[in-house]
């Protein structure tokens, strides 16, 4: 459940409820009780939408944000990822591989290798407006908008056409 206190209270809540009267928590009753537990994480996501894989990444965004508490680390981390792609677009053809990595500062170059992949799936332009549009998400996100689940899937729908 990683580091969110407050849902890993809950999640051990719900394994005592699962236990029943004899209160005793074996390893069976947390395999038993595995629903609980999600399946993927942000990183899964980001390389479905990435991949432009629309259904799986719509999936994993249903399942990543059941609450809306994980909505701004995933917003965070997709804007960072779509930042250094549109630096490798806007560095192509003029930077190496070394160039590029010192700028982005990631210094694997088989991951780099792989980001200049998946920029190429995507516009200069189309970064430029997907970043936008999750500077928006981010603050309907923070002011409780109600539309901020429908917004975030029409967003993954324009990053992967």
């Amino acid at each position: 459940q990683g580091n969110n206190l407050e849902r890993l209270h809950h999640e051990i809540e719900k394994l005592i409820l699962f236990a029943g009267s004899d209160k005793a928590l074996t390893t069976a009753t947390v395999i038993q009780s595995q629903g609980f537990s999600r399946d993927h994480g942000v990183n899964d996501f980001l390389q479905a939408v990435l991949g432009k894989e629309k259904c799986k990444a719509l999936r994993l965004l249903d399942e990543l944000t059941t609450d809306n508490s994980e909505l701004i680390p995933t917003i965070s981390l997709l804007s960072r990822q779509l930042r250094q792609l549109l630096q490798i677009r806007e560095m192509s053809g003029q930077s190496g591989i070394p160039e590029i990595s010192r700028q982005l500062g990631v210094y694997n170059r088989s991951a780099v290798e792989k980001m200049m992949v998946q920029a190429r799936r995507f516009s200069s332009h189309s970064l430029s407006h997907a970043l936008s549009a999750l500077a928006m998400l981010d603050d309907r996100v923070k002011k409780s908008s109600l539309d901020t689940r429908v917004f975030a899937e029409l967003l993954v729908h324009e990053l992967t056409n």
